[in-house]
């Protein structure tokens, strides 16, 4: 009956589901201020899923391992398979990889799309698209998620099938 009043969970222990999500999402080692949370159902081996919203910054789905921890997706990779955060938005994913791209030679990258492309035994590469026109990069990331290395799109085309967001991407001229 989609009239009839729903059931509200009575156990204290359920009374802020936020707060027992914080305490999963910490553990599994997300250190962003948690603003929100919520149970994404199952994975494929029946260990619980959650997605984690963070304030101002890209959240993550966080799932259980079989051997007890927690296995943590950044939702820029989670978008990219095929899933959704409903907690994160463009610009928080787009603000968090500009942070991440600070005192690289992509610093000056005023990011407005970022496109995760795959991982090998060297890392986990990246697009990030600039605002200034032609202008974007490619970034290859540690297990732990800091930049290791930035490519120009410009000269990054043999990483990955090259930059797909940035267009137009020329190489800079040098007058020698």
């Amino acid at each position: 009956n989609p009239a009839a009043e729903a059931d509200t969970c009575k156990l204290p222990g359920n009374q802020n589901p936020l707060a027992v999500i914080t305490g999963y999402a910490q553990t599994a080692g997300v250190t962003c201020a948690i603003d929100q949370g919520m149970s994404i159902g199952r994975n494929g081996q029946g260990m619980d899923v959650y997605e984690i919203g963070c304030t101002d910054a890209d959240g993550f789905w966080i799932e259980r391992t079989a051997a007890g921890g927690w296995d943590t997706s950044e939702c820029t990779v989670v978008v990219s398979q095929g899933g959704a955060c409903r907690y994160t938005t463009a610009a928080e994913i787009n603000s968090s990889f500009k942070a991440r791209l600070a005192a690289t030679a992509a610093d000056d990258c005023d990011v407005t799309q970022v496109r995760f492309m795959g991982a090998n035994a060297n890392g986990r590469f990246y697009e990030a698209k600039c605002a200034a026109e032609g202008t974007g990069y490619i970034a290859r990331a540690n297990a732990q998620g800091a930049i290791q290395q930035v490519y120009a799109c410009a000269t990054a085309a043999r990483i990955g099938g090259g930059c797909t967001l940035t267009t137009n991407a020329v190489p800079a001229v040098t007058n020698e």
